[in-house]
C-alpha cells in the first residue's frame, strides 16, 4: 500500500536538513564529504512525540518523575548515506533540500 500527497509549497511549515560528516574538524572544506543526510518536511499532517522517562538527576533516586519528550512534525523524512546510496545521491539530497529551504522560506 502507498500513499501519494501532494501539497503546496505555502503549507510546507518547516524543513530542516541533518548532515553527518567525515572529518568535523574540516567541516566547510571540500575535505569534509557529508556521509549521511536526513531531509525532514513538515506540513502539519503528521506529528510524533518521543517521550522518555525524566530523571531528577539524584543516581539514588528512584522516585517517579513522569515522563519528558518532544513533540515533531514528521509528514516526510528521506535518509541516504554514501555508503548505501551513493555520494552523489547524498549530494542532490542536500542540493535539494536547500532549494526547498529557500523556497519555502520566501513567503514568510
Amino acid at each position: 500500500m502507498t500513499t501519494t500527497e501532494s501539497v503546496a509549497l505555502n503549507r510546507v511549515s518547516s524543513v530542516s536538513l541533518t548532515q553527518v560528516v567525515a572529518h568535523p574538524e574540516r567541516y566547510g572544506s571540500r575535505r569534509s564529504a557529508v556521509t549521511e543526510t536526513w531531509l525532514t518536511v513538515g506540513w502539519g499532517t503528521m506529528r510524533h512525540v518521543d517521550l522518555e522517562p525524566a530523571h531528577c538527576g539524584d543516581p539514588n533516586c528512584d522516585a517517579d518523575h513522569g515522563y519528558t519528550g518532544t513533540f515533531v512534525a514528521d509528514d516526510l523524512t528521506v535518509r541516504m548515506s554514501a555508503a548505501a546510496d551513493g555520494a552523489d545521491n547524498v549530494a542532490t539530497l542536500v542540493a535539494f533540500a536547500a532549494a526547498l529551504q529557500t523556497a519555502t522560506a520566501g513567503g514568510r
